[in-house]
């Protein structure tokens, strides 16, 4: 309306406006099958827990994987003293079965789309890398050129730290200088992409299992570095070989990163 136009117009001279990164339409079929894949896990897991909880609410013990198995579903049922139960629970075991095939079918889908880019071959080689979140980096990243520097890819994935000072200057005789303190960290930022978060910390987990980021993962922590900042500075070091290796059109090189150690 009027008023939000008079407002968009005075930002505008004010040079307020910031540019915001819309995608690429050539992307967006990969971006709407990542979201749909995520979508269909968050709704399985959410009928799994639903499943436990009603047992739970009995008081039937059901620790472990078993209870959503079809070998043995009737035994699981027989369990419930009443037919109401019964029956909620095998409604909660058809959504169940019908979200697992739309979760299998979407990700062939989803797997397929991202093989027609080149550079899934170069993620995948990446320490923790796999078919899954090379897909997703590809669906939610589009183009590297987009980040300058690797620590607008941190900041964007969650994995930056907040840090927040006051009263920075102060009035001597010789005039104004800055003082000689440390900043006041405030944790990570908390506005992120939720999924590249994933994907990175995620391959961080999975990394530190084998070499070469094993030994690296043990080297900080023997420094006294704390396992879950040491994770953290895993989750980073991957980010980073991400951007620069999509930039560059390399594959990944495990003499160079043992090098830059």
């Amino acid at each position: 309306d009027r008023i939000d136009a008079h407002k968009l117009a005075n930002w505008l001279r004010l040079g307020e406006l910031k540019t915001v990164y819309q995608g690429d339409r050539n992307n967006r079929k990969l971006r709407d099958l990542a979201h749909g894949y995520l979508a269909t896990v968050s709704d399985s897991i959410r009928i799994m827990n639903r499943i436990k909880a009603l047992y739970r609410s009995w008081s039937i013990r059901c620790a472990g994987r078993d209870v959503y198995y079809k070998r043995n579903r009737d035994q699981w049922l027989s369990k419930f003293p009443i037919n109401e139960s019964r029956m909620r629970a095998a409604l909660y075991y058809a959504q169940l079965d019908l979200l697992k095939e739309q979760r299998k079918e979407i990700k062939k889908i989803f797997l397929k789309e991202a093989r027609r880019y080149p550079i899934q071959k170069i993620l995948r080689g990446i320490p923790g890398f796999g078919p899954i979140r090379s897909a997703f980096a590809i669906a939610i990243i589009g183009t590297p050129h987009r980040f300058r520097t690797q620590r607008q890819l941190w900041s964007y994935s969650g994995l930056s730290v907040v840090i927040q000072s006051s009263s920075d200057y102060q009035v001597v005789a010789s005039g104004i200088i800055r003082k000689q303190q440390k900043h006041n960290t405030r944790g990570l930022t908390r506005n992120y992409n939720r999924i590249l978060k994933f994907v990175f910390k995620g391959a961080a987990k999975e990394a530190i299992r084998k070499d070469p980021v094993k030994t690296l993962y043990r080297s900080k922590i023997e420094k006294g570095m704390r396992p879950e900042l040491a994770l953290l500075s895993i989750a980073r070091r991957l980010a980073t070989i991400t951007l620069i290796l999509w930039k560059r059109g390399e594959p990944f090189n495990t003499a160079k990163m043992i090098l830059h150690n």
